[in-house]
């Protein structure tokens, strides 16, 4: 019983403390991307290639935080596992 109870635990509280990152860097994300093609309507190249490997940039950070919170969820999930009663 607190096997499940610690790995359930375990596997909300990584889910929330990535969540509120996660969420944000995807909001930036999208907001460069959309900024960048907007100035590509109106801008100068310069400046919308800038915006653009900006939001490029937060795009590969945005997936290296999905890929931590992975490996955290594996392993709570392998260490609650290995835990035999």
């Amino acid at each position: 019983m607190l096997k499940n109870t610690v790995g359930i635990a375990g596997t909300l509280g990584i889910l929330g403390c990535c969540l509120y990152p996660f969420l944000q860097l995807g909001v930036q994300y999208l907001l460069y991307k959309i900024t960048a093609f907007l100035a590509s309507l109106v801008g100068s190249s310069g400046l919308c290639k800038l915006i653009d490997g900006l939001g490029g940039a937060f795009g590969l950070v945005l997936g290296m935080t999905g890929a931590c919170a992975l490996l955290l969820l594996i392993s709570v999930l392998s260490s609650v596992g290995a835990v035999v009663p």
